[in-house]
């Protein structure tokens, strides 16, 4: 299996978010608005004036409109091409999943919402989103200190850009969730209306702390936890053997494969350039592990098909065994359709969007390249449930799992964009939760037609799929 293939790269140019608070609050102290006597600015109000200004560019309820517009490619075709350059063997199980059910097909097309998404409205406000913030993307994870919080734990398709795209593709993927337990749309409506309260109360919340409060606080509400602790699932660990006096994975194909020697000598030349990218206890904790074995394995629908390595690390003894996961960085899907994107290293890009969004960011994240692709490297451990399409049995189950995603999307936005104005945009009403509930029902009918389109392909040999895997 050709795993580690080259691929030609650029030097990688940083870029950080844009200070577009900046430019809104130096035309509000222009105009002359909320400057005292004395000449003192009250930024707050200044960024609440900006955030109701903003409505003008993009009024709350022109958000519900969706209409598919007259060049939108074939999905079958942007699909098929978004599989250039994953690992041959595997783009097939990718192309499977996808096709099992119009949620799994939304988990695969994030260039296709960006493409339909990069003509609506939009403030103009841009920093770190997610880029992939459908339901089950959010989940519960456990502190250092075993603590229980609630977090994003996918962020292979963030990127620099509006907020608002998180929130559109949020609301479709609970209507698809949804529709496939059976419920009307007038419930799923509601259940987006649900987690877009969540989203503004959380932003509101944020938007009164002192910064530095903000920018830390976790979600640790009893009720959100338990609720994401019934209807999550958790994700399968790797099981590994004694063979030969030591540890190795224990094979699943093609879910998950050894590698042989040859790709465990360039692992373990990633390895070193990653040590380097950690905090400097970090590196000589890692250090003093030594690498026994690593496997490619299959992940999810979205990544699958891209590299995604497993190494085994014994450290102390043979009972200390630290894994880690080397998976690789493709630029995200989002961004043939955001202007003014300079290329940066595809590692770092997804490490920096989880330290800038995640409330509890794995502290073994870094980055390193393998011949020439680019990888970032976490510990696998954190991610303790996340959303199961199939364990939301009750209306109530939705509504509870939307709650906890609207809800910490709403933290993540707000370590990243000015949460004062994004309030002061979304008002205290209900006008913008009906409109992403009125867009989330448009584009999941779109999203189920796509799937349709996706399943005759496979029918008529237009793409090649495994199903069931």
């Amino acid at each position: 299996m050709a795993v580690f293939a080259g691929s030609s790269t650029s030097p990688a140019a940083e870029a950080e978010p844009a200070a577009t608070m900046a430019a809104l609050t130096a035309a509000a102290v222009e105009a002359g608005r909320r400057v005292g006597p004395r000449g003192q600015i009250d930024a707050a109000a200044v960024r609440r004036d900006a955030g109701r200004e903003l409505r003008r560019r993009a009024p709350r309820g022109s958000h519900a409109h969706w209409e598919a517009p007259p060049d939108r490619p074939d999905p079958v075709d942007l699909l098929s091409a978004s599989n250039d350059g994953r690992v041959p063997e595997v783009a097939a199980i990718r192309i499977g999943r996808m096709a099992a059910s119009p949620s799994a097909f939304l988990s695969g097309s994030a260039g296709q919402i960006a493409f339909d998404l990069q003509d609506s409205p939009m403030t103009g406000l841009t920093s770190w989103i997610c880029g992939d913030a459908q339901l089950s993307n959010f989940g519960v994870c456990s502190s250092p200190e075993g603590e229980l919080v609630c977090d994003i734990s996918d962020f292979d398709e963030s990127i620099v850009g509006p907020w608002e795209w998180d929130v559109k593709r949020l609301a479709a993927s609970i209507v698809l969730a949804g529709r496939e337990r059976g419920f009307r749309d007038a419930d799923c409506r509601d259940a987006v209306e649900t987690a877009v309260g969540s989203y503004r109360r959380r932003l509101g919340e944020m938007a009164a702390r002192p910064l530095i409060d903000a920018h830390s606080a976790r979600w640790q509400d009893g009720d959100v936890v338990g609720a994401a602790l019934r209807h999550g699932s958790v994700p399968p660990r790797p099981t590994v053997r004694r063979e030969n006096g030591g540890w190795h994975f224990d094979e699943s194909p093609p879910l998950l494969v050894r590698l042989g020697d040859e790709h465990t000598e360039k692992v373990l030349g990633g390895l070193d350039r990653y040590v380097s990218t950690l905090r400097s206890d970090l590196r000589r904790l890692v250090r003093g592990y030594a690498l026994r074995d690593v496997a490619l394995e299959v992940l999810g629908v979205g990544t699958a098909g891209t590299r995604n390595v497993l190494g085994l690390m014994v450290g102390n003894g043979d009972s200390d065994v630290l894994f880690l996961q080397i998976t690789e960085a493709r630029a995200s899907q989002l961004r043939p359709y955001l202007a003014s994107q300079p290329r940066r290293h595809e590692g770092r890009r997804v490490v920096d969007a989880q330290h800038a969004m995640q409330a509890l960011p794995d502290p073994f994240l870094g980055w390193t390249a393998i011949d020439g692709r680019e990888y970032y490297v976490r510990q696998l451990k954190d991610i303790k449930r996340s959303a199961a399409v199939g364990e939301l049995q009750r209306l109530r189950d939705l509504r509870d799992y939307g709650h906890l995603a609207g809800g910490t999307l709403g933290m993540a936005h707000a370590r990243c964009f000015d949460a004062t104005t994004l309030t002061a945009y979304l008002g205290s009403g209900a006008r913008f939760a009906a409109a992403m509930a009125e867009f989330g029902v448009r584009y999941a009918d779109q999203t189920e037609r796509d799937h349709s389109e996706l399943v005759r392909a496979i029918k008529r040999g237009r793409v090649e799929a495994e199903l069931g895997i």
